[in-house]
């Protein structure tokens, strides 16, 4: 399991700026960010996992977990981890797992909003990769997000009963 996500910066915005400046994100932060641990963490490890997918003759998987927020953060700084998430996805050893796009809170407290994000980073997947993400019939993997959104609002039984389509 490989999980990917990047938040998104906010700038300071101070009492002068309400009216004036509706801009709130902080661009160079972003770039600084999602480039820095690119180059730290997301290719090595995808390079590695490569590189077993390629010399384990197709017993070597792995699940992917990318929020939308970070695939598009990738596409527009950092297009080399997409490059390999590619190459990862044309090995035929790779899972791309559902979450919300957002991978944040808002989706824990109304069902409605979880399935509409989930759909939507599906969907992202899907024009990016060419592969639907899998998960019915399974116990979900939507990360710790879903497992604090059935913590949250006790909803085990009725994710179970959705996933296995009842």
């Amino acid at each position: 399991y490989f999980e990917i996500h990047q938040i998104i910066h906010l700038k300071r915005y101070r009492f002068f700026d309400i009216g004036t400046n509706h801009y709130y994100y902080d661009d160079y932060a972003n770039e600084y960010s999602i480039n820095e641990v690119a180059e730290r963490s997301y290719i090595p490890a995808l390079s590695t996992l490569i590189e077993m997918a390629k010399n384990s003759g197709g017993a070597f998987k792995v699940a992917l977990s990318i929020s939308g927020v970070a695939l598009e953060q990738l596409e527009i700084h950092a297009p080399a981890v997409i490059d390999l998430l590619h190459q990862l996805n044309d090995t035929g050893c790779c899972e791309f797992l559902a979450e919300p796009y957002s991978h944040g809170l808002s989706s824990l407290a109304n069902e409605d909003c979880f399935k509409e994000e989930v759909k939507r980073q599906s969907a992202k997947k899907k024009q990016m990769f060419g592969k639907h993400v899998r998960y019915k019939g399974r116990k979900p993997r939507w990360s710790t997000q879903q497992m604090q959104k059935e913590e949250f609002t006790g909803q085990r039984e009725v994710t179970e009963r959705r996933i296995a389509g009842n």
